[in-house]
């Protein structure tokens, strides 16, 4: 990867001032010079796409700048991004940064800007405002405002920050911009640090289990036949692309079978430690820059919702992410065909509900849901009595899960039909934290990074041939004699 690298950040701003859009387009300029995408919704919005969707995006993303002028504060869509963003959870300020449009924008202006919120001119956004936001106490929304001004807004509006109309408003951006890239570029180094000694710690746990020749690992790998563990470990975690030290684990296996073929207990021992290898090793193709820009993203959807959705090429790759996402190992195996799945035993249980018809009643909706948990054959008929097993089997599954939600993949028919019910809020509402329903969409227009470093079905079909051995082996066990 290289030093600078490639981010992008959104701006939060009022489009309809001609003013701020001149503000924009210099800070659009500025921004690629140093190798930076700006989002905003004039490019990432077209008709009929809902800009609620835009700020979620926006009040979720790592990088914002924020234009500050007075007509920022009188507006409820620029306010509830702002209010939105100061009320994350473990804010990361480093890169929320706000720029004084004008030399004007000063604290004591924050007077006005309540005086202005609470007169009868502002009653359309004080409403617009509260509904965003699901605030019915318009004293309290201005607090909220308050809050994020003294927070957010006031650190910037000292002389030392120069507004965008100062003459040297350019230089003193550019070097904001190159000063943030370099921020971004070590908090990246520093993930990807932390993931790496977490996967080599295992790895090399796993080695030492000696279920795996290390001998024979260490050659494949072009070191002296007496290696340890520790540097068989450092070795294979030193291949760049986790494609090939998949290729170098499933040729190791292969070479292996014969050796393993009367000893089918001790076959099962190596392949599943070589499973249990593979899958940490899936936690390095996760690509930084993509997890710096949706590490907050996920955490916040975790806390707040039970449904998310993923652009993937290869809908199993979930598996991976939500594994990155506890530093946990990832789960994978086969189904009938071969094709690789997502499956866990030990953070998650994983079942694919294929598209659904829109006439689909409640009972088809949870009733899968309800059988899984539970491990039954029936569920109830009744939606009170399915939504109430529901919900109290997973308050108890998650106490002895290690805190651990439960996560489905779902068809997007699915998950639009969920959240259409009248019950859903109420649902959501009980099961934030013990539930989510993963939607794997193909396409988005917003998509600018991949989630993975490698070609998702490749890499995962790589580890689809490992798995698959297991499934050969006791084929041949199990079978009666020929005669």
């Amino acid at each position: 990867m290289p030093d600078n690298y490639p981010i992008h950040a959104y701006l939060s701003y009022r489009c309809k001032e001609t003013r701020d859009r001149a503000a924009r387009d210099r800070l659009k300029d500025l921004c690629s010079e140093t190798n930076i995408t700006l989002r905003y919704d004039e490019n990432c919005t077209e008709d009929g796409d809902s800009l609620i969707e835009f700020m979620e995006d926006l009040t979720s993303a790592r990088c914002v700048f924020l234009f500050l002028s007075p007509e920022y504060f009188q507006s409820a869509y620029t306010l509830y991004e702002l209010i939105t963003i100061n009320e994350q959870v473990d804010l990361d300020k480093s890169f929320i940064i706000p720029l004084r449009l004008s030399e004007a924008m000063v604290d004591k202006y924050r007077t006005q800007a309540k005086n202005f919120w609470i007169s009868q001119p502002a009653e359309a956004d004080r409403n617009k405002l509260a509904d965003l936001l699901k605030e019915v106490n318009h004293e309290v929304l201005w607090q909220r405002i308050d809050a994020a001004w003294e927070s957010i807004v006031k650190p910037y509006l000292d002389e030392l920050h120069l507004s965008l109309e100062s003459s040297k408003g350019d230089e003193l951006l550019r070097g904001l911009l190159v000063a943030s890239q370099e921020k971004v570029a070590a908090i990246i180094n520093e993930a990807k640090q932390q993931m790496h000694n977490v996967v080599c710690r295992n790895v090399e746990q796993i080695l030492k289990q000696q279920h795996i020749p290390i001998a024979q690992l260490a050659e494949k790998l072009k070191l002296d036949s007496s290696a340890g563990s520790s540097e068989t470990t450092k070795q294979l975690l030193d291949i760049n692309l986790v494609g090939e030290a998949l290729d170098v684990l499933y040729d190791l296996s292969i070479q292996q079978e014969e050796r393993w073929l009367a000893r089918a207990e001790e076959w099962r021992n190596y392949l599943y430690d070589i499973e249990q290898i593979g899958g940490w090793l899936l936690l390095k193709s996760v690509n930084p820059v993509w997890w710096f820009h949706n590490q907050q993203s996920l955490e916040k959807t975790r806390s707040h919702s039970i449904t998310d959705e993923f652009t993937l090429q290869h809908s199993a790759y979930v598996e991976v992410i939500i594994a990155r996402s506890l530093l946990q190992r990832a789960e994978h195996t086969v189904d009938e065909f071969g094709e690789i799945i997502a499956a866990s035993e030990k953070h998650q249980e994983i079942m694919l509900f294929d598209a659904i018809s829109p006439d689909a009643s409640d009972f088809q909706l949870l009733s899968p849901i309800y059988k899984d948990i539970r491990r039954v054959d029936q569920a109830p008929q009744d939606i009170t009595r399915l939504l109430d097993g529901i919900s109290i089997t997973l308050r108890a599954l998650k106490g002895s899960r290690s805190e651990k939600q439960i996560y489905y993949i779902v068809h997007q028919s699915y998950l639009e039909l969920l959240k259409s019910r009248d019950w859903f809020p109420e649902f959501e509402k009980k099961l934030v934290g013990y539930l989510q329903f993963i939607c794997c969409i193909q396409e988005s227009q917003n998509q600018t990074l991949d989630p993975c470093q490698e070609e998702q079905s490749l890499l995962l079909e790589k580890l689809a041939k490992i798995l698959r051995l297991k499934n050969k082996k006791r084929t041949v066990h199990d079978s009666s004699p020929q005669t």
